[in-house]
């Protein structure tokens, strides 16, 4: 039975520490004491909110018991309607801090928090280097080696992202920040939180791409003029026109009613014929054209 209840004790304790504590002392000539209260307010990217509220107790005691989110958020600790708060921290529900009693209030905390203690030091890092010709080389090797949070590896790349770095970073490091999305991917972040990193990344991919195709269509046409010539564009212009007068009545009227957005039932009952007949002259046309989809076979005519 003793066993029993101190299992249980052991359990309720392990419950107990497993939510945040922000506790500790406000010096009694800042105290009203008629109404003392203290705000723990989170801090959004753009806008703050009230996430708790305490007493104060006569001796200047106060405690949060609130459970905070499994991932870390900005926070501070304000007095209501004073202007004494704590620096902003980077905390979670299994973290504690502890104000002591000190004046001015709020400046000096026992924190034992993992995430804000490397938050910290990346705010400390990011200070040091700033101005430096290295500094995306130097922010990139820190976050990359001596982060080991994700969230804090997370608030690094927003801080690029603001200072219109990100891109420029991503376009000489892209394996390293599709390695990151994955992992951003996998674990319980908020999709939201990251979603400027996944965009970021497939717009540089779809730049890369044009730019690819554009520098690739330059040199094609280059060699094209030197090689070849006018001869040579003569004779893909003649196969094009072949490729198309090859279609027969029926797929010509098909490919045109393609090209007017018609789905497969629209055509059909156009042309008295059954879906599965217009899916086998789709086939039939496709493959003739040399195309793969409607998009490709719409993108030929276009151009």
């Amino acid at each position: 039975m003793k066993k029993l209840a101190f299992l249980s004790l052991c359990f309720l304790s392990l419950a107990l520490f497993s939510q945040t504590k922000i506790s500790g002392f406000i010096p009694e000539e800042h105290l009203d004491s008629k109404n003392s209260q203290i705000d723990l307010i989170e801090v959004n990217e753009d806008s703050t909110s009230v996430f708790a509220s305490t007493t104060i107790d006569p001796k200047g005691y106060f405690q949060f018991q609130e459970l905070m989110p499994e991932l870390p958020r900005f926070y501070y600790v304000k007095l209501r309607d004073q202007e004494v708060q704590s620096r902003k921290m980077f905390l979670q529900n299994d973290d504690d801090v502890f104000f002591e009693k000190t004046a001015p209030p709020l400046t000096n905390s026992f924190n034992k928090s993992l995430s804000d203690a490397e938050w910290t030091k990346l705010k400390r890092f990011r200070n040091r280097i700033n101005g430096k010709k290295t500094f995306l080389d130097d922010i990139r090797t820190y976050s990359k080696d001596s982060l080991q949070i994700l969230a804090v590896k997370l608030i690094s790349i927003k801080e690029l992202d603001q200072k219109q770095l990100l891109a420029k970073d991503i376009a000489l490091n892209r394996s390293y920040y599709a390695a990151l999305l994955e992992e951003l991917k996998e674990s319980e972040i908020n999709p939201n939180e990251y979603l400027f990193l996944e965009l970021k990344l497939t717009e540089l991919k779809m730049y890369s791409a044009q730019e690819s195709y554009a520098m690739s269509k330059g040199l094609n046409i280059g060699l094209f003029l030197l090689l070849i010539g006018l001869s040579f564009y003569a004779f893909i212009y003649k196969r094009n026109k072949t490729q198309v007068a090859v279609l027969s009545k029926q797929e010509q009227a098909i490919k045109e009613l393609i090209l007017a957005q018609k789905s497969n039932k629209e055509i059909a009952s156009e042309l008295f014929i059954s879906v599965s007949t217009v899916k086998t002259h789709i086939t039939s046309i496709y493959q003739k054209l040399q195309v793969m989809n409607r998009g490709e076979l719409i993108l030929k005519f276009k151009k």
